[in-house]
């Protein structure tokens, strides 16, 4: 695919993009195959091509677990990677929340909060009584379609669901996670919090039990 900008010439990927995407590589931890050395040129030439032909969004953080998930799914398939990665930005309306300022996320962090409100209010309570808003962990979770905060082998049905039915799809899970978490989350401090959500699910399948 020819990518070609409003002057009629190639866009350029940038150093700076170029030294972004390489220190994200090794943070990039969605499976087995992206830690490996064949794993990373793939995940590297995915990324550099979604930049390349997406010049206006270049990269951004959370677009290294996507790019991973897809990388995995497809079993390394780096050209139906990229292809299903455009789809995503294209037809799932993901540019809006890797361009710079990253505007649509903050619309999407408010309307998760809108959710949290009227669904959990025990639970939204808690967190205004600790001075805390729900982007602590929707902010991630929006980035990188839970890639970076569930299991692999649960994150694919959730992706799945994504394709089919867009953001829709992302607001249920997160909405149905934390309802499942709410009876412990209602008795964690703000610290406690952050911490549960920074060392996020992956190592704790058991909760999910």
């Amino acid at each position: 695919m020819l990518c070609i900008n409003t002057e009629g010439q190639a866009p350029q990927i940038t150093d700076k993009i170029k030294d972004e995407i390489d220190k994200d590589l090794k943070r990039t931890n969605t499976s087995a195959r992206v830690k490996t050395e064949e794993g990373q040129e793939e995940l590297r030439r995915v990324l550099l091509a979604v930049a390349f032909c997406v010049p206006d969004i270049g990269y951004c953080q959370g677009m290294n677990f996507i790019a991973g998930l897809l990388i995995d799914s497809l079993e390394g398939n780096e050209d139906h990677a990229f292809l299903v990665f455009m789809f995503l930005i294209i037809e799932r309306d993901m540019k809006p929340l890797f361009l710079p300022g990253v505007p649509e996320l903050h619309l999407k962090n408010y309307q998760m909060a809108q959710l949290i409100k009227f669904h959990m209010y025990k639970f939204f309570s808690h967190l205004r009584s600790l001075q805390m808003t729900t982007d602590i962990f929707t902010n991630k979770w929006f980035m990188t379609l839970f890639a970076c905060f569930l299991p692999f082998h649960l994150v694919q049905p959730i992706f799945d669901m994504f394709l089919l039915e867009g953001w829709v799809a992302i607001f249920k899970v997160g909405l149905a996670l934390l309802q499942e978490l709410e009876p412990r989350l209602v008795t964690m401090d703000l610290a406690e919090i952050c911490m549960f959500f920074r060392d996020n699910i992956k190592s704790q399948e058991k909760i999910l039990d």
